[in-house]
């Protein structure tokens, strides 16, 4: 529990549902030693959606006279998986995420594909609670 107390310090925000975060932290290879559980993959999917529009928002407000090309390109900077891992790097997500005991011997959580996906899947945690209803 000290490990969630310390993300959200970290991330400077107070989750409301423990169960949902819970999840949103938990890898795939996680279910190969406990099956029963929830993997992060739906929350991830949802996560990617909910970054894609708001910094399409973002961009179409901030950059009026970008044509859609420029605007598309801009997006998929931003919301590449090079540029989350380096945001949940910066926050130290990587060493929060429930991993399977090899996929953490492998280094999983310094993976960039692995902690930028718990970015995404956190994001997703964030809207469902308190986004827009």
């Amino acid at each position: 529990m000290s490990n969630l107390k310390e993300l959200e310090k970290n991330i400077g925000y107070k989750f409301k549902n423990v169960t949902f975060l819970k999840i949103a932290l938990t890898h795939k290879s996680y279910l190969d030693e406990y099956p029963d559980l929830q993997s992060n993959q739906r929350y991830e999917f949802f996560g990617d959606a909910i970054l894609g529009f708001i910094v399409a928002e973002y961009l179409y407000e901030n950059f009026p006279n970008d044509d859609e090309g420029s605007l598309s390109r801009k997006r998929s900077y931003l919301v590449r998986k090079e540029t989350l891992s380096k945001i949940a790097n910066f926050y130290n997500i990587g060493n929060k995420v429930i991993l399977c005991q090899g996929e953490r011997k492998s280094g999983g959580n310094r993976r960039d594909s692995i902690i930028s996906d718990t970015l995404e899947a956190l994001i997703a945690v964030v809207y469902i609670i308190d986004g827009p209803k």
